[in-house]
């Protein structure tokens, strides 16, 4: 009976032991308040019927509308991290520590019980410009495409990007709504295609049958297409229609700045403030003449037959000019032909990607031509253009002492960065798997300097280097010139780097309204350094001032700290060169934690 009643108890005992463990861990105590309001940046006014949402890693966000007084409040939270975020129709959107319209935000830390009543979020409204496209006569002109391109900063230079499209209505007038603060310029589109009667003809016959038989010849998609001699000269959507030939020469209508400039540096900038509506910015659009420009085009195979020619403007690396670059096509001898071309400097440009190369068997095949181009007054014919193959970077990752993942593979993935980014133009950044060994290889890519970058490297690791004939790659680009670049190794470091601090005002106390900027002594590294710079580096201050910096390369180093509203254009390498007086000279060291 002992034995019995023992055996009895150990059950209990065992099953009262698996009801223990199969408790759930105490629920987190949900004690946190946040308090704050939504703003109006320019005004400081209370925004109303403002969206609040707040959220947190794997966390749902409910969300809150504000009332008159722009307030809201978020109960029972939990301890942690969490962003909060408000949004209105008209305003760009907001979040808890943003400073300017498109910086960075601040989580913001709670703790258990805390009570935290005074964030701030501020909503800055979105602005326009408005105006008319007018003819050399002062004509409104009707469906004319009008761009907005906005100032930023793009691999430590000063471009313009397309923010807005839009096209002047029955009136002439345009306006281009939903802007974002900050300097623009604005242009008019000049779009058109030009391509060989015969490749015209056989794209009439496949497009419209009945039209082909009329002997009406069309480029599809063109608004209006003309025959010019033995090629047919079409306007794209949105491109003003020229006036008749003059003089023998073919007129067009070339891109043009606010107020008439055809180049961006005689262009007049636009400073919009939040909710700016800038209206009368006309532009007025003069006709030019044009010249024809023709050539051929071959590649390994012999003829290049359908190809797309493009004459890209020289300057339009500071500008997203790209759509606007005149086009056509080669026919079935690979000659093509330009109708009409405005006066300037151009590259032309052939680009055939792998999946459009005729019998190629390899779909990372591509093939290329760029050559620059004068364009004035006289015809030029008899450009030849000859099609190469693109090149390859490959390489290997030094895996010793490095866990691979559960899966077979290393955690991590190569980037290939053109080194000088234009928008528009450049080359985008490719992502490379990498095999179960290591290694990895690009797709064919023109010649030009790239650099050779990890995302998201093995855990624990920093990369040291990515070393090709010597030279570390992932901090000076490699140039392709002729071959392919093989060999690249990239090796890690197991003693990665930081940069921390504290940010302090004045008179004492933390600064959380500030950023701290990290970037070399040496100037030639402030541009051309890709589209993830690893130096060129920014860091937003915490509620408490903290700053961190991860993974910094060792160097010398410049470190500052400015108000972030006023940092919009801080990568410029202008400047950069302005904040050098104020800066602190800092060095680190391979595997060096700096405080």
């Amino acid at each position: 009976m002992a034995r019995r009643i023992s055996i009895i108890l150990a059950g209990l005992l065992a099953v009262a032991a698996g009801d223990a463990r199969a408790q759930p861990a105490p629920a987190a105590r949900r004690t946190g308040l946040i308090v704050g309001r939504v703003l109006d940046a320019a005004t400081g006014r209370p925004v109303s019927g403002a969206v609040v949402t707040i959220g947190a890693w794997l966390r749902q966000a409910p969300q809150i509308l504000t009332g008159g007084d722009g307030r809201f409040v978020f109960r029972d939270l939990e301890s942690g991290s969490y962003t909060i975020n408000a949004g209105k129709s008209g305003y760009l959107p907001g979040s808890a520590g943003r400073r300017r319209p498109d910086g960075p935000s601040q989580p913001i830390q709670v703790g258990e019980g805390a009570r935290l009543g005074d964030v701030v979020i501020r909503l800055w409204k979105q602005a326009s410009i408005s105006g008319a496209v007018l003819d050399e006569a002062g004509e409104p002109l009707v469906g004319v495409q009008v761009r907005a391109f906005r100032r930023t900063v793009v691999s430590g230079r000063l471009r313009f990007v397309t923010s807005a499209v839009v096209a002047t209505d029955d009136r002439g007038i345009y306006r281009a709504a939903a802007l974002t603060p900050g300097d623009y310029v604005v242009a008019t589109s000049a779009r058109d295609v030009a391509v060989p009667l015969s490749v015209a003809r056989d794209m009439q016959a496949s497009d419209s049958p009945a039209r082909a038989e009329l002997g009406v010849v069309a480029l599809p998609g063109a608004t209006t297409s003309i025959q010019v001699g033995e090629s047919v000269y079409g306007l794209g959507r949105g491109v003003a229609v020229p006036p008749p030939p003059r003089g023998g020469r073919v007129l067009l209508y070339p891109t043009t700045f606010y107020p008439s400039a055809l180049v961006l540096s005689q262009a007049s900038v636009i400073a919009l403030g939040s909710g700016e509506e800038r209206d009368a910015v006309d532009l007025q659009i003069v006709p030019v003449a044009t010249a024809r420009v023709s050539g051929t085009v071959s590649g390994p195979d012999g003829p290049g037959q359908g190809l797309v020619v493009q004459l890209v403007p020289a300057a339009a690396g500071d500008v997203a000019l790209a759509p606007d670059a005149p086009a056509t096509v080669s026919d079935r001898y690979g000659r093509f032909l330009f109708a009409a071309v405005p006066p300037g400097q151009f590259l032309m440009r052939v680009t055939v990607p792998s999946h459009a190369v005729p019998g190629s068997t390899d779909r990372d095949e591509m093939l290329w031509v760029e050559v620059p181009v004068t364009v004035g007054g006289a015809d030029l014919d008899g450009v030849a253009l000859t099609l190469q193959a693109g090149l390859r970077i490959s390489g290997v990752l030094d895996l010793e002492g490095v866990q691979l993942p559960a899966r077979g593979g290393p955690n991590a993935i190569v980037l290939i960065e053109p080194a000088d980014v234009m928008p528009g133009l450049t080359v985008p950044v490719r992502p490379i798997a990498v095999t179960a060994n290591g290694r990895f290889i690009s797709s064919g890519l023109p010649p030009g300097k790239y650099f050779v970058r990890i995302a998201s490297p093995p855990a624990g690791r920093m990369v040291r280097s990515a070393t090709y004939n010597g030279r570390d790659v992932a901090e000076t680009p490699l140039e392709l010139e002729t071959g392919d670049a093989e060999g690249v190794i990239v090796s890690f470091t197991d003693r990665p780097t930081a940069l921390r601090g504290v940010v302090s005002s004045r008179r004492g106390p933390p600064d959380p309204d500030a950023i701290v900027l990290v970037f070399p002594t040496d100037s030639q590294a402030w541009t051309n350094n890709g589209a993830s710079s690893r130096r060129v580096r920014s860091a937003r201050a915490s509620a408490t001032g903290q700053y961190l910096v991860p993974a910094l390369p060792p160097g010398d180093y410049y470190v500052a700290a400015i108000a972030d509203d006023a940092a919009g254009d801080w990568p410029d390498a202008e400047f950069l060169q302005a904040l050098t007086s104020l800066a602190t000279r800092i060095t680190i060291s391979e595997g060096q934690q700096r405080t």
